[in-house]
């Protein structure tokens, strides 16, 4: 497969929907066109030569975008590097974001703990959610996330 970085030397699953791709110099997290939509306009225009556009996310600070923009699919162990990794590259469109609830775990009025993405609401419940394992239960799929995400952008 060809990269921005190369020719690849080995690819890996990390998700579904995302690959990491490796060549003999760099390499990076490669997004399903599905999953790239589900990310902000924002946080593509930060990558390397804005190649999050076209899925590539390279490894030595635009895979954080991934991981903060779609948490269901990483363990929460990878949330705080992320996070630490675009506060220190893109603090103001890190802030920005957080701003607009783009993937900020929230508390409602009633007590419910709620994930907002990109402005609208991944389920509710009692407990703050879960994100201990790759695919936590509490979580939407991919295939929820992105049907959710159309939904919400055909009907508004």
């Amino acid at each position: 497969m060809q990269t921005p970085w190369g020719q690849s030397q080995d690819i890996n699953r990390v998700a579904e929907g995302i690959t990491f791709v490796s060549t003999a110099g760099h390499g990076g997290l490669r997004l399903e066109k599905e999953l790239i939509a589900l990310l902000p306009p924002l946080a593509l225009r930060t990558t390397f030569n804005r190649q999050g556009f076209a899925g590539w996310f390279e490894e030595d600070v635009d895979w954080a975008w991934v991981v903060l923009c779609l948490p269901w699919l990483f363990p929460e162990a990878q949330q705080e590097p992320a996070r630490r990794t675009l506060e220190c590259f893109h603090p103001d469109e890190l802030k920005a974001l957080r701003i607009n609830s783009w993937f900020e775990p929230a508390e409602d009025t009633d007590g419910h703990w709620m994930i907002l993405i990109n402005g609208f609401q991944w389920g509710t419940g009692e407990n703050p959610p879960d994100r201990s394992g790759a695919y936590p239960d509490t979580w939407p799929t991919q295939r929820e996330a992105v049907q959710a995400y159309h939904r919400h952008n055909t009907t508004s």
